[in-house]
């Protein structure tokens, strides 16, 4: 597995400060979640999941004197599509799951891959998910730990994995 750069390391860190908390006050809104969609230029009440993960990524990228190297969007799907040069073969810690669903593709949900398991497993932060269940909720009430498989579910599958940012040095 890739060793996690500086700024993977730093953006798990600030996704895990969230963790268990972020719930709304209404659907996808609270005042963080308005920021994260604002800064995709998401309309307000859209889903967070990646638009969360980018505003935190962007917050990192600055404090490391780094840029993103993606798209900025709230829709997975474009993101993925559009950050072609961030692309990797294999889940590395700090870099994006993007799922697509199976029945209606334009949409997907989109979790921060916070480590490979020794089994394959991948352990993601995500927001707007849930904390019960297996499945993959893109409609979900806070931001929470899982344990995916590398090859989606039934209902969502994987499109691939974007590295953020490029350049950034792995810690010595």
């Amino acid at each position: 597995m890739t060793q996690p750069s500086n700024f993977a390391l730093a953006l798990i860190n600030e996704a895990s400060l969230l963790v268990g908390g972020e719930g709304e006050r209404e659907p996808n809104r609270s005042p963080f979640i308005d920021a994260c969609n604002s800064f995709t230029k998401a309309p307000l009440g859209s889903p967070y999941c990646l638009s969360a993960i980018l505003y935190l990524a962007h917050k990192v990228a600055q404090e490391h004197g780094l840029q993103l190297d993606c798209a900025i969007t709230g829709s997975t799907v474009a993101f993925y599509r559009k950050s072609l040069r961030g692309h990797v073969a294999e889940p590395e810690p700090g870099s994006v799951i993007i799922w697509q669903r199976i029945d209606e593709p334009a949409k997907g949900h989109a979790g921060l891959i916070e480590g490979v398991l020794e089994n394959g497993m991948l352990k993601t932060i995500e927001f707007n998910t849930s904390s019960n269940g297996s499945g993959i909720n893109r409609e979900g009430d806070g931001c929470f730990r899982k344990v995916r498989s590398p090859h989606g579910t039934n209902k969502m599958r994987v499109l691939g994995y974007v590295r953020l940012v490029s350049g950034d040095p792995t810690p010595t």
